[in-house]
């Protein structure tokens, strides 16, 4: 998959490694949100969700992120 999509060998928002990003994923990414890192209440995200779920890497699992998820739903891995 493209570089951009994968992170230590898993592909971003697939957390049961299965091929595909489905609403089994996006029950884990309901368990992950966090919201923004700014945001008086925030707590930061597990590291095993940050590494399935925070697209652009900065630490929470947000609205960005959920945009990117939620863009990559349905679409299984090249030949995976």
């Amino acid at each position: 998959c493209p570089e951009s999509r994968c992170r230590e060998g898993c592909l971003i928002g697939d957390e049961d490694s299965d091929g595909d990003i489905d609403m089994l994923d996006g029950r884990a990414f309901q368990e992950c949100f966090s919201g923004v890192k700014e945001a008086p209440a925030y707590v930061a995200p597990p590291s095993e969700c940050s590494i399935h779920f925070d697209f652009d890497d900065d630490g929470d699992v947000d609205l960005f992120d959920y945009k990117e998820f939620e863009g990559g739903m349905g679409n299984p891995i090249a030949g995976g």
